[in-house]
């Protein structure tokens, strides 16, 4: 797990290219701009890449106050869906020891996910996330999200 402040901007243009590429509810590029420029040093990325390709990411950021981590984006190239790609960062953040905590006190990983992305609900239901809330008109479209949180032992 990288810090993004610590990320290529190759890496970073790629990245930005996938999420408005194959994400509904992407970012312009005032959204990306704002975020690398008041966020990155708090911000966390894990990503699979193939030669100079990058087919999946999860961009996460970091609370140190309560020992979580955000996931704001986790995006796969549409030829790459079903191999797990998406499920392999995640479990990647899940196992970081991104922040040294006291013995016992394990990670805290939320997310939102649209009510509608089924498959998304199911394969995070899968990696022991747990429903929490349901946000109504959470999205730019008006469309519904749950909240979902995963606790780390």
């Amino acid at each position: 797990m990288q810090k993004l402040s610590s990320i290529s901007q190759e890496i970073i243009h790629k990245i930005i290219e996938l999420d408005q590429k194959f994400l509904n509810y992407f970012w312009n590029d005032n959204q990306w701009i704002d975020f690398l420029t008041n966020n990155s040093k708090d911000a966390y990325l894990l990503y699979n890449a193939e030669g100079q390709e990058v087919y999946s990411f999860a961009l996460f950021l970091g609370n140190y106050a309560d020992n979580s981590l955000h996931l704001l984006k986790v995006v796969t190239h549409p030829l790459k869906r079903g191999e797990g790609m998406a499920s392999q960062l995640i479990k990647a953040a899940q196992e970081s020891d991104v922040f040294k905590r006291p013995m016992g006190q394990g990670l805290k990983i939320f997310l939102e996910v649209s009510t509608m992305n089924f498959t998304a609900i199911k394969v995070y239901e899968e990696l022991g996330f747990e429903r929490t809330r349901y946000i109504k008109k959470f999205y730019s479209d008006g469309s519904d999200a749950l909240e979902m949180l995963y606790q780390g032992e």
